[in-house]
Parts: C-alpha cells; sequence; structure tokens
C-alpha cells in the first residue's frame, strides 16, 4: 500500500455583500481527521476562510472577491489553494449548507486541474447533509466520492481503499 497524505478541508466562504466572514467552527472535520490519525494515515485540516498560521489574514479572512451571483467570496486565493493541494493524494470537505456548494465545486475544480497539472491524481471526497443530498451534483463536478451516512469509518475505509494498487470503492459502503 502507498502512504498517502490527505487533507481534510472547509473551502472559502460565499456570503451575501452584506454578511461578515467567518471560521467555520464546526466539529465534524476534526472528527475525520482524528479517525484518520488513528488509523495511521497523515491527515491535516483547513479552514481556507482564514488559511494556515502562515498565511496573512489581509490574504485570507479579509480577502473579498465579489463573484457574478452577487455574493463575496472570503477566504484564500485559487492559486494558493493550488499550492497547497499539490501536497496531498486525498482532499475531503464537508459540506452542510446548499449556499456554500458552490464554494465545495471550486475547491474539487481546483483539485483537478492541479491534478492533471502535476501528474498525480488527487482523490475528491465530500460529505455532510448537503453533499449527501446533492450527491449526483457533486459526481458531475470533480468528487469522486461522496459519502451518504456519518463519515468517520467511511473516510478511513475510502483512504484504505485508494492506497490499494487497484483501488476498488464498491468495497465500500455508504458512499456514492
Amino acid at each position: 500500500m502507498k502512504d498517502v497524505n490527505v487533507l481534510v478541508m472547509e473551502p472559502p466562504n460565499q456570503l451575501l455583500p452584506a454578511d461578515t466572514a467567518r471560521p467555520n467552527g464546526a466539529l465534524g472535520p476534526a472528527y475525520l481527521v482524528g479517525a484518520l490519525r488513528r488509523h495511521g494515515i497523515a491527515a491535516d485540516y483547513l479552514d481556507a476562510t482564514v488559511g494556515w498560521p502562515t498565511d496573512s489574514l489581509e490574504t485570507t479572512f479579509y480577502n473579498r472577491t465579489e463573484q457574478d451571483n452577487g455574493t463575496v467570496r472570503y477566504g484564500m486565493s485559487p492559486a494558493r489553494l493550488a499550492e497547497i493541494f499539490a501536497r496531498y493524494d486525498v482532499i475531503a470537505t464537508s459540506s452542510l449548507f446548499t449556499a456554500q456548494t458552490r464554494m465545495h465545486v471550486e475547491a474539487a475544480a481546483i483539485a483537478k486541474k492541479v491534478s492533471e497539472e502535476g501528474g498525480h491524481r488527487i482523490l475528491m471526497i465530500s460529505g455532510g447533509v448537503n453533499a449527501r443530498a446533492l450527491h449526483e451534483h457533486f459526481l458531475a463536478h470533480h468528487f469522486d466520492v461522496v459519502a451518504l451516512g456519518e463519515g468517520e469509518q467511511t473516510i478511513v475505509e475510502v483512504v484504505e481503499q485508494y492506497r490499494k494498487a487497484s483501488p476498488d470503492f464498491s468495497q465500500v459502503d455508504g458512499i456514492a
């Protein structure tokens, strides 16, 4: 089995112009990182609205970009995300809110581009109530796997399959 590095992340935020950016704060991604680490799998967490400790808040949290749909995007730039994604083999997101679907799809598109340009395939996973409800949309927009239930066991099983020379995701229950 090959070693893999996993990034569990929250994409940048997309908000109405009157709203203010805020860190995610959900516990689900922390549980996923913990489950992976308990199984000896290297895993990191990134909230792309605030970035890594080495990132300046001016380039993340206070980075406002008006979008064509009338919302404001807060968080790390696509170029910065691409730099980070190049270090990982698996990227997982937890999509809880429909309003943030676009940001999850953006992250997956960046990962796909990094995969194509970098010569190593990045596996994209999503879960959460929104990804589950819109799993066909997520799968049609650069995601490889969507968890349909609790993610702590599922993500470990998906990553273990991915580590094999010939992964067979049909062996993992509870995914689309």
